[in-house]
């Protein structure tokens, strides 16, 4: 996985949940590409899912699904958006929420593998998510 950033070029990288929007075998490849385009000592702030009791692919039950839908529809209205609007609201969460793969971690020594000769920090932290509650764990790595 290359990008066309150019090589020890940030300081920082900052994301919500990316980790968890690949599936295993791609992870490494991120970390891989992130330390290329990280310079020293750069650091990683970032969330990604944590389950023991899932592996691999995680998708949204229907019932997920609309809850997700009704939620979104829900705070447009709060917003003041338009009929019109909230059709095209509904729409686009539905497509999203179908089309929405995760590939949670399964414990922290998983997410430490990751980072080769990094410093981690990990904290766990319960949150609502798009379609349930979940264990979300933060996540600073610094290079060394």
């Amino acid at each position: 996985m290359k990008t066309k950033c150019q090589d020890n070029y940030y300081d920082i990288i900052v994301t919500d949940g990316f980790l968890t929007m690949f599936e295993n075998k791609d992870k490494r490849k991120l970390v891989t590409e992130w330390e290329r385009i990280l310079r020293r000592p750069g650091i990683v702030i970032t969330t990604a899912r944590i389950d023991e009791r899932m592996s691999g692919k995680v998708v949204a039950r229907k019932d997920q699904i609309e809850t997700f839908v009704n939620r979104a529809v829900n705070k447009a209205k709060l917003n003041g958006f338009s009929t019109t609007d909230l059709k095209t609201i509904n729409n686009l969460a539905k497509e999203y929420a179908r089309n929405m793969r995760m590939w949670p971690f399964n414990s922290r020594k998983e997410i430490k593998s990751l980072f080769v000769n990094w410093d981690v920090q990990i904290e766990v932290t319960d949150v609502k998510c798009e379609f349930s509650s979940a264990k979300y764990v933060q996540i600073l790595a610094s290079r060394a």
